[in-house]
């Protein structure tokens, strides 16, 4: 009877040994998933971020433009390293840096346009599957553990070392699936 004990005890220890590689396994594979969704959501958001700054750039650059080519007096008259510019040299100034940073903007948009729809059509729905993936091998692994179990069970309930009393017991402990 100790004998059988120890053999239960055994196998006992061994199921917890079995999960508990399966419990880390699954943890690094989340983590390993959260990182890479939490890279790829950073990069969406500096994409973002450098196509704000390049708008906020152009404004600036266009509102300068602007004033200078309507005749704005702050604006016409600008010191550089050379000496003053005459109101037409700034005014192509400006129309060349706004002209550049419009450019500069449209390319910022591309760019986040294309990381958003990577990261919607591409990067979230592989997220989900890894993840979904890690869910199933772990319920798969939890009830063939339970099957394990409740053979284990039931060859001890065999022998008469259980005080399983109901027949139906056993059938049902055995019935999950998989």
């Amino acid at each position: 009877m100790a004998e059988n004990g120890a053999q239960f005890a055994n196998s006992l220890h061994q199921m917890h040994e079995d999960m508990l590689e399966m419990a880390a396994t699954v943890e690094r594979g989340r983590k390993q998933w959260k990182t890479t969704g939490l890279s790829a959501e950073a990069r969406l958001v500096d994409a973002e971020t450098a196509m704000r700054k390049s708008k906020a750039k152009y404004d600036t650059l266009a509102e300068d433009y602007d004033r200078a080519r309507t005749g704005d007096r702050q604006a016409t008259k600008k010191f550089g390293l050379k000496g003053p510019k005459s109101a037409a040299q700034h005014e192509e100034d400006l129309l060349r840096k706004a002209q550049a940073a419009d450019t500069d903007y449209a390319a910022k948009v591309q760019q986040a346009q294309s990381v958003r729809h990577e990261h919607l059509t591409r990067g979230r729905p592989e997220a989900v599957k890894g993840l979904m993936d890690l869910i199933n091998e772990c319920d798969s692994a939890l009830a063939l553990q339970m099957q394990k179990f409740c053979k284990l069970y039931i060859s001890l309930a065999v022998r008469g070392y259980t005080n399983i009393k109901q027949p139906h017991l056993t059938r049902n402990c055995c019935s999950t699936t998989a």
